[in-house]
């Protein structure tokens, strides 16, 4: 008997955002501390230029993902409603806050609060479970 479809909206994650914000702020403390002021206002102002650019959140998508016979598919689902061409999913880093999905060649960073804790538990659960190919 197939299980249950797992969906699985992904949105931007407040978590990420933070430790890029810390890296960045880590990255200019050292340049003050190692360079005199000037360069390191200049990249400061670097840095909150490339952060604003950078951090514009990105779209909010749905990831729709199923197991068949032992296989993990996955389908990408637009904002029209419509379901992308089946890809396979796999798993390349599965930790106790981070997943890493490769689906269809793109690597996928899921965040603790990027997805509803309810679908990653099952998403987890399915990935374990299923051995790879």
């Amino acid at each position: 008997m197939p299980s249950q479809p797992i969906i699985l909206p992904i949105g931007p994650s407040n978590g990420k955002r933070a430790c890029d914000t810390a890296l960045c702020a880590g990255g200019i403390a050292l340049a003050a501390w190692q360079l005199e002021l000037a360069a390191a206002l200049s990249l400061g102002l670097l840095a909150i230029v490339f952060c604003g650019w950078r951090w514009h959140p990105p779209a909010s998508r749905t990831l729709w993902v199923e197991e068949r016979a032992g296989v993990i598919q996955s389908h990408w689902v637009y904002d029209s409603g419509d379901v992308g061409h089946t890809q396979m999913l796999r798993c390349d880093y599965l930790g106790p806050r981070l997943m890493r999905l490769n689906v269809g060649g793109e690597r996928l960073w899921l965040w603790p609060d990027s997805a509803p804790y309810d679908a990653q538990r099952k998403l987890r659960r399915l990935l374990l479970y299923i051995p790879e190919r």
